[in-house]
């Protein structure tokens, strides 16, 4: 709460008047952060091979998301989490839409569709989520702009050869 207050230009005692404790303070932040992830949604690409650097792209502009979901995990673990009943309704619209596009043949319908999003919110986050690792794999910070041009480039193959593998047709080198 000292650093908050610090980095806001406020005293600590305002933010416990204003927020009530520092899972107060949290739970604000987590629903401020969750409406922004409905817009991302309502503005998907159409396409798998624009959409997983679109969801890359989103978790590393994002840097702070990423490390408040972190802390979420490293503090609730197994138990409930913050405004969780909307944002599992949230994720439910995500895995529902993708499964509108195995049944559009957009994706592979063998494939379990919460499985399948949780595997791209996975391959969009992790870079950030976990920069020592990417840095210990491509020598780069997931922010550097050649990191991010490569890992985008990569992500938008494989969402070719995933959408080839649903039928939409042949991937592209």
């Amino acid at each position: 709460m000292d650093r908050i207050a610090e980095r806001a230009g406020v005293n600590k005692q305002l933010l416990y008047r204003h927020f009530g404790s520092k899972d107060g303070l949290f739970d604000a932040a987590v629903r401020a952060m969750v409406g922004r992830f409905d817009d991302i949604r309502r503005t998907l690409p159409d396409s798998l091979e624009a959409r997983l650097p679109y969801y890359f792209e989103r978790a590393t502009d994002d840097q702070q998301w990423i490390r408040l979901l972190e802390w979420e995990a490293l503090q609730t673990g197994a138990g409930p989490a913050v405004n969780e009943e909307e944002r599992r309704a949230h994720m439910q619209r995500a895995v529902d839409a993708v499964r509108a596009d195995q049944a559009a043949g957009l994706l592979p319908a063998d494939l379990d569709a919460g499985q399948l999003f949780l595997s791209f919110q996975a391959l969009s986050a992790h870079p950030s989520a976990f920069p020592q690792m990417t840095r210990f794999i491509t020598g780069m910070q997931p922010t550097d702009p050649a990191f991010r041009a490569q890992r985008a480039e990569f992500l938008r193959r494989l969402g070719r050869h995933l959408a080839a593998a649903a039928g939409a047709g042949p991937p592209n080198p």
